[in-house]
């Protein structure tokens, strides 16, 4: 990794670094967290986040989740829907009446 010193000139190696990171390539892939948690006040009520990439411009082709934070607890497993280039949305149902409802873990992002 290079590394820009304070007072130096920019270099084209100061360029790529911040392009690789705001639009990730072919192959590359995006980690980060993910937690729902909410009230049930209803059996199968809608529970949603919606997470923003990273990468902005790039299409990513797959997103997988784990729940490796938190278990599912009173809530099904999330589903995913509108993966774009600028983010995607979250979406689970509850199981029961509960005051808390929660699921978390890790996804990846394909590019």
């Amino acid at each position: 990794m290079y590394t820009v010193s304070t007072g130096g000139i920019g270099q084209a190696q100061d360029c790529n670094q911040t392009i690789n990171a705001l639009q990730r390539s072919v192959g590359m892939v995006e980690v980060g967290n993910w937690y729902l948690q909410a009230g049930g006040y209803a059996t199968s009520a809608r529970v949603s986040e919606y997470i923003r990439t990273t990468s902005q411009g790039a299409t990513p082709a797959s997103i997988a989740m784990d729940q490796s934070i938190q278990a599912a607890s009173n809530i099904n497993f999330p589903t995913t829907d509108t993966l774009n280039q600028y983010g995607v949305h979250l979406s689970a149902t509850t199981t029961g009446v509960n005051t808390n409802c929660k699921v978390a873990g890790v996804y990846y992002i394909q590019y």
